[in-house]
């Protein structure tokens, strides 16, 4: 299951679209950098990869990590030099994600994006739907400069193994999630009563800082009966999420049930994490390379068209 062969257009596809959603979050999803502005120096607590740092960085080395982080992104996104491009943007935002987790909240949704971007950065992904394979079969010489040789459509080890990390990393973490439940709380987490608890302090949490809540915080509050089962319903999900690797049902399954996660949690908590509840988080999973106008649409006169790399030519997917 780990190494079994998967072709490379999946993987470019899941680059391409990661690379689009992370470019935006760090430009326009707001100010991804600026979280110190106005901040005394003293709430600055470096963890991770800035646990070296004594003090915070100037606003000049900040806003050259930033454009740094950004150009990179483009070219990870573009597939342009990924050999140089592909592991600098994984490492760069990681290091800048971590210097903005270290001014006095910790954003934990965004590991897994951090994750895909570093598991994507050094493995092939740009073999296929990238700039290098394309000035390679015009400049042979580009392959100096760090692009990637062009990739055969032919599924591979390689692809197999990386959409499988990717698969782990959209996974793994919803276990961790469950085991930190059942460590702070116990098991007693499953009767509902601390996810109750957990919407009411949400809730008055934006009454009294952000200018209020949604209506339906407070009333679904009073709904004693549903607690209990939305509390299972959120182990048996986060513990059964890596069940999504056997693929085939027990993945759209898995998967479906997670986005209905995310988007209940945004209901009623309007908390929302936009890498999983847009479904980039989870296109790992999803066999692109069959995706395609013509393979889903009628031939003239009825009959069903058939094109290479549609489901009539490549095996089931188990990834």
């Amino acid at each position: 299951m780990l190494f079994q062969p998967a072709p490379p257009v999946r993987l470019a596809v899941v680059r391409v679209l990661t690379g689009l959603f992370a470019l935006w979050y760090i430009t326009l999803a707001g100010r991804w950098l600026s979280s110190s502005e106005g901040q005394p120096a003293s709430v600055f607590a470096p963890t991770g990869l800035t646990s070296h740092l004594s003090a915070p960085l100037s606003l000049q080395t900040t806003e050259l990590l930033g454009i740094a982080t950004t150009v990179a992104g483009v070219l990870f996104t573009l597939g342009l030099l990924w050999r140089i491009s592909g592991p600098a943007f994984g490492l760069l935002l990681l290091y800048t994600m971590t210097y903005r987790n270290s001014w006095s909240m910790i954003f934990h949704h965004e590991n897994m994006l951090v994750i895909h971007v570093a598991i994507l950065g050094f493995v092939p992904a740009a073999g296929r739907l990238s700039l290098d394979s394309w000035l390679g079969r015009m400049w042979h010489g580009i392959r100096w400069l760090g692009a990637t040789p062009t990739q055969a459509s032919a599924p591979n080890w390689r692809t197999g193994w990386a959409l499988r990390m990717l698969q782990l990393g959209a996974t793994v973490p919803y276990v961790v999630a469950a085991v930190a439940k059942v460590e702070n709380t116990g098991w007693s987490w499953g009767n509902g009563e601390n996810l109750r608890d957990q919407v009411l302090m949400n809730g008055i949490y934006y009454e009294m800082l952000k200018g209020g809540s949604g209506d339906i915080t407070f009333s679904a509050v009073h709904w004693t009966w549903v607690w209990a089962p939305l509390a299972i319903a959120t182990f048996v999900l986060e513990f059964g999420a890596p069940l999504a690797l056997l693929g085939g049902r027990w993945a759209a399954s898995i998967v479906i049930g997670l986005l209905g996660l995310h988007w209940g949690i945004v209901w009623i908590m309007e908390i929302g994490f936009p890498y999983q509840l847009w479904g980039i988080a989870f296109a790992c999973f999803v066999p692109w390379e069959r995706i395609s106008l013509r393979s889903v649409l009628p031939a003239r006169g009825g009959a069903d068209i058939h094109l290479p790399g549609s489901s009539g030519d490549l095996p089931a997917p188990s990834s």
